[in-house]
């Protein structure tokens, strides 16, 4: 989450336009310079190989050790599987997310290819036909997926839009308007989880018009996907764009609010510079309306799942659509996304982890090396479940040339500095939410120990109201609070080993922490065994071992001549 960087102006502060901003004078890396980067960086890993034979060993280590975690799940799933659940031809549907997404798979593809299609030609005939086309999309497919329910995330959206446009008229201070959005939108999603969307009960106050006429409009058009599941993406839209049109008529913006184009802005056609450009530029006032508001918060490449991106962000690419990833590069990323999907299915065929942690009495009689081996698997199909889910997002809007962050940008194990730099990698279109709309006006660095128990709680409650998550939060927050302190202690690059050794801590911690405050390995049995002190030193010195050398190799790739800048 971003906590050890140091973010620049309050996010109200209004930057200046992108032809004047200095990421804007600095042309993009050529292609041919960044192959030869990456040439140079592949060889100067496998001469430090050569030169280093301690790396050579964590190779072997880390080979060993994956084989060895992959027959262990091999032989649980053999042993035990007569006794899972959620196992339909021999895959691991237990878990509903995947099991929602690969069943709804084939007929997002040719929707998706449909929208992005129109969407090209839409844009042809200008922003407004762009803009509406972008809305009356998004409405439509909210009503598909939720049904008639559609109308309460429809009437959510409309009713802060009303909102935040009265607020401006009104000129109400930006503190107390930004403060106002954030109770209203919270209230909403937090009633819409306790009311379970609505579907049993009517909202608090509308109970003489939820007739019988009216539940039987909601009983014949159900849906596919219930509104408020999803709504925790939504409301986050909606917090983005109340907050984004505040500062933008605090700030005066004027003019039709399009970055620079191409030609006089080089950062605009693509990276993180170009990005934070596009996020951080307010637009017009006028471009803050209802319809922007619907397509950007229905947009249909990003509606189930994300990633996330800024109101601002989103609006700019209809004067500006992006333009630094080519087609080549688009269809390598639906290569690379297909990967993904095979290595999932074929894991999800193999390996039930998802049933065996579902099924308490089987998790609860695993003796510890295999529950160090179940949530070794566990946390690698859930990282690769995400990336399936957010890079075919991802795809589809780069397609429809709308640039969002990359949400996994490491694989699990390559995390080499801290737990810091776990969260900036792991949902990190949600981290770059979190840095500019809460932790940034929280005060920031200035308060960042504090500010970290306020940000993981409000991560954890996002997720779910559940007390398991709240104690994931406050123990994610505490290991936090030392690791900045040790690191404002000592500025100074520590010594390799202690890096490394730091790192295998960092990553011990987050396994643990991760899978006990999601309670995949609560209940009994195997909490039982976890907790012995004998059991749990076994566990844990495994633990340190594996991600000692997983975080020695990653060190070494960072290392690599040119591998950093190219990260």
């Amino acid at each position: 989450l971003q906590f050890l960087y140091l973010i620049g102006a309050p996010t109200h502060t209004t930057l200046p336009h992108p032809s004047e901003d200095p990421r804007c004078r600095t042309p993009p890396l050529p292609r041919r310079a960044v192959r030869e980067g990456m040439t140079s960086a592949r060889a100067s890993l496998l001469g430090r190989a050569a030169a280093d034979p301690e790396l050579c060993v964590h190779v072997i280590v880390v080979g060993v050790a994956v084989h060895a975690v992959l027959g262990v799940l091999k032989d649980i799933t053999h042993r035990h599987e007569p006794d899972l659940f959620g196992v339909a031809g021999g895959v691991d549907l237990s878990d509903a997310q995947w099991s929602s997404f690969r069943k709804g798979l084939p007929q997002l593809v040719p929707a998706m290819a449909g929208f992005v299609a129109v969407s090209r030609l839409a844009r042809l005939a200008g922003v407004r036909c762009h803009e509406v086309l972008y809305a009356a999309a998004g409405v439509g497919f909210a009503g598909f997926l939720h049904g008639a329910s559609a109308v309460y995330p429809l009437a959510i959206a409309a009713a802060v839009h009303a909102l935040v446009a009265g607020m401006n008229a009104c000129c109400v201070p930006r503190r107390g308007a930004v403060a106002v959005v954030w109770v209203a939108v919270l209230s909403a999603l937090f009633v819409a989880d306790a009311y379970g969307g609505f579907a049993r009960r009517p909202p608090p106050g509308l109970e003489g018009w939820y007739t019988r006429g009216v539940k039987s409009v909601f009983r014949a058009y159900p849906g596919v996907y219930r509104w408020h599941v999803g709504f925790n993406l939504t409301a986050l839209r909606l917090i983005s764009y109340a907050v984004d049109s505040i500062e933008a008529h605090n700030s005066g913006a004027v003019g039709d609010g399009s970055p620079a184009p191409p030609a006089r802005c080089p950062a605009l056609s693509g990276g993180e510079a170009a990005y934070a450009v596009r996020q951080d530029t307010p637009r017009s006032v006028g471009e803050y309306t209802l319809v922007g508001l619907l397509g950007y918060t229905f947009y249909p490449p990003l509606l189930i799942a994300g990633p996330i991106t800024t109101y601002n962000a989103f609006r700019s690419h209809l004067a500006a659509p992006q333009r630094a990833f080519t087609t080549a590069y688009v269809a390598g990323y639906a290569a690379r996304f297909l990967v993904c999907l095979a290595l999932l299915e074929g894991g999800t065929r193999a390996f039930h982890v998802w049933a065996i942690a579902a099924a308490p009495p089987v998790r609860d009689a695993l003796s510890p090396t295999e529950l160090l081996c179940l949530g070794l698997g566990l946390l690698n199909a859930l990282w690769l479940k995400f990336a399936v889910i957010w890079r075919f997002a991802r795809f589809v809007a780069l397609g429809d040339g709308v640039e969002v962050p990359e949400n996994m940008t490491r694989c699990l194990q390559n995390n080499v500095h801290s737990i810091a730099g776990f969260w900036r990698n792991w949902h990190r279109s949600f981290n770059k939410w979190i840095v500019r709309y809460l932790y940034v006006p929280l005060g920031g660095r200035a308060w960042r120990n504090w500010n970290v128990f306020i940000v993981f709680l409000f991560v954890a409650a996002w997720h779910d109201l559940e007390l398991r998550l709240v104690k994931w939060a406050l123990l994610m927050a505490v290991c936090s609070v030392p690791e900045a302190l040790l690191a404002r202690a000592f500025p100074a690059p520590a010594p390799r080993r202690l890096r490394v050794a730091g790192g295998a801590v960092s990553n011990t911690v987050l396994m643990a922490a991760n899978l006990i405050g999601f309670g995949w390995l609560g209940g009994g049995g195997g909490a039982a065994v976890m907790a012995s002190p004998a059991a749990l030193a076994e566990a844990a010195a495994a633990a340190f071992v594996l991600f000692y050398s997983t975080t020695y190799i990653a060190l070494a790739v960072r290392e690599g001549d040119g591998a950093g800048k190219l990260e």
